[in-house]
């Protein structure tokens, strides 16, 4: 894989779902998100990838008897069909192509959210280094402007535990940015907003943070640690 892309932007059509399916002859359809998409896998393959799916997945779904004709279906209504699809041709071993080494950097964060939800990340590493290349990284903060649509790859490379793309990105912002961080949090909620204020408040070397952010910061943080 080369790095040498160009990641779409948020207002750019990036990365349609097209129906080609992981596994043509898949033995287990993952159904996704309210849209109930439909994705064919290799339930061996998948659970190999995850030990979550290994757990979850029965073990009649892949063993010989499993009809290819109508192949059961395996629910999963909480994730994004575009993110899962992605992890599916992956670990299916299936290249990237220009649409999916092309997505915008909210599709990657998700990507990398839900890798991260089933443990599969090891299995995204060649994408991850090629989503996060060095080159990119550096254009997360330019001539101290921090560019809204690729701040999410910050993000991205804390969930997938990507240390050289999270050093890359965490030193731009630092070099380039003289303010508060806490921008990574806009239009995030529960678990990511968290996320994104403890990365802000850990880059922001000097951190002006109002007794009010803090507080939150600490109260999020009860409340996800006590579930």
């Amino acid at each position: 894989m080369s790095s040498d892309i160009t990641l779409a932007t948020e207002d750019e059509t990036a990365f349609e779902s097209t129906r080609t399916t992981p596994a043509p002859t898949g033995d287990l359809i993952l159904v996704v998100g309210p849209s109930r998409y439909e994705i064919r896998v290799y339930a061996l393959i998948l659970s190999n990838a995850s030990p979550i799916f290994a757990s979850k997945i029965p073990k009649a779904s892949y063993s010989e008897d499993a009809v290819v004709s109508d192949p059961p279906r395996f629910s999963l209504p909480d994730d994004d069909p575009k993110a899962m699809e992605i992890i599916c041709h992956t670990i299916h071993g299936n290249s990237l192509n220009a649409e999916m080494g092309r997505i915008p950097p909210k599709l990657i964060l998700n990507v990398a959210v839900i890798a991260a939800k089933y443990d599969c990340t090891l299995a995204l590493t060649a994408a991850a280094e090629y989503w996060l290349s060095p080159e990119i990284m550096d254009t997360i903060a330019q001539s101290g402007v921090v560019h809204p649509e690729k701040k999410d790859l910050l993000l991205a490379a804390y969930w997938f535990r990507h240390g050289r793309a999270f050093e890359t990105g965490s030193l731009r912002l630092i070099t380039e940015i003289s303010w508060s961080f806490s921008s990574l949090a806009d239009g995030k909620s529960g678990e990511y907003e968290l996320v994104a204020l403890r990365i802000a408040s850990e880059l922001f070397f000097t951190p002006i943070l109002t007794s009010d952010l803090v507080h939150g910061i600490q109260e999020k943080s009860f409340n996800m640690e006590s579930k």
